[in-house]
């Protein structure tokens, strides 16, 4: 698979990696798209010393993933649901929080449990850090904490407009909120936190569960399928591929600021045109079934500006269709 070889590849960034070396690295939530790819990241990094450790509600997704490297006495698998506190005792360096409820579906069904993942999540982590002496907290955010902006291009000072008394706005509310705890753990406890707010990160390795946009065209073009779109698909937002969403993880928690986030963004597209991409990259067409009913979004434009992301080094490698079909070719050979 061209994306694992990829992953292998990011251990020839320029970084400081000699700031893991014989740490323990705790990744939470690591069965989803950001955390596995994060994971295998580091796991197969050949000058890497460390110990991983991976955490997930479901120990046997976990073993699916990485079942490759069970045996391996650097590696560990903790099954725990971060609402609940952490009583592990072992003393992490770095904690790499890539937990939350990103399925739009659950914004809509289950916006308590929403706000609940996101919030009580990193307090509980956060509580464990302040008595385990860590040495950074990475917060994996997201780009939809900057709300309606009215269309302009957002910078990590940008301060949108979300309709507090709309539950669609669990997500995005609840990810302001963990980053003011984070800060304010900083403030009040002296640790040492940076923050990341992705865009809209796409790779093979999404959940069978995942329905967003993304996953829903990848999926259907991995089977020969043709795509569907539910709206004109006029929106215009962030993409990126997994492998620069690592990479610049990995320069934010090695190179970023403490206190600071920083926006990992590529290439700004409308969501028809990103369709229309993984269509050619596939050899399918893309179809609209647009109901009349259709809902507005809560967001109307979300671009992300990485100027800040850029300045520590990152860069983004590779073509948007390139990526899109190195993509689909993986999945594929999965379902093979």
């Amino acid at each position: 698979m061209r994306t694992i070889t990829r992953i292998k590849e990011l251990s020839l960034l320029p970084l400081n990696w000699e700031k893991l070396d014989r740490s323990k690295i705790l990744i939470v939530g690591a069965s989803g798209l950001i955390g596995s790819a994060f994971a295998h990241t580091l796991l197969t990094n050949p000058n890497l010393k460390c110990e991983i450790y991976v955490m997930g509600r479901s120990f046997d997704r976990l073993k699916t993933i990485f079942g490759e490297y069970i045996g391996n006495e650097n590696f560990h698998i903790i099954e725990h649901d971060i609402v609940n506190p952490l009583s592990c005792a072992e003393n992490f360096d770095y904690i790499v929080d890539c937990a939350s409820n990103a399925n739009p579906a659950n914004f809509n069904q289950k916006p308590v449990e929403t706000i609940l993942t996101n919030v009580l999540g990193v307090q509980n982590l956060l509580d464990y850090s302040k008595t385990h002496g860590l040495k950074r907290f990475l917060f994996v955010s997201s780009g939809e904490v900057y709300g309606e902006t009215g269309g302009e291009n957002c910078n990590e000072e940008a301060d949108g407009y979300i309709d507090i008394l709309n539950p669609r706005g669990c997500y995005p509310l609840s990810k302001r909120l963990s980053e003011n705890l984070c800060i304010s753990y900083v403030d009040e406890y002296n640790l040492d936190v940076v923050i990341a707010r992705p865009c809209h990160i796409f790779g093979p390795n999404f959940l069978d569960t995942d329905d967003r946009a993304y996953a829903q065209f990848l999926r259907k073009a991995a089977h020969g399928e043709d795509i569907e779109l539910n709206s004109p698909g006029l929106l215009k937002r962030s993409w990126c591929y997994i492998i620069d969403c690592v990479s610049g993880l990995l320069y934010i928690l090695l190179n970023g600021a403490s206190s600071n986030a920083y926006n990992i963004s590529d290439i700004a597209m409308t969501i028809r045109d990103f369709a229309e991409a993984v269509a050619i990259g596939a050899g399918v067409k893309v179809k609209f079934n647009i109901p009349k009913d259709l809902n507005p979004p809560i967001i109307s434009q979300g671009i992300l500006d990485s100027t800040k992301l850029r300045s520590l080094g990152w860069k983004p490698c590779g073509d948007i269709i390139l990526n899109i079909k190195e993509c689909i070719s993986d999945m594929t050979s999965i379902d093979k």
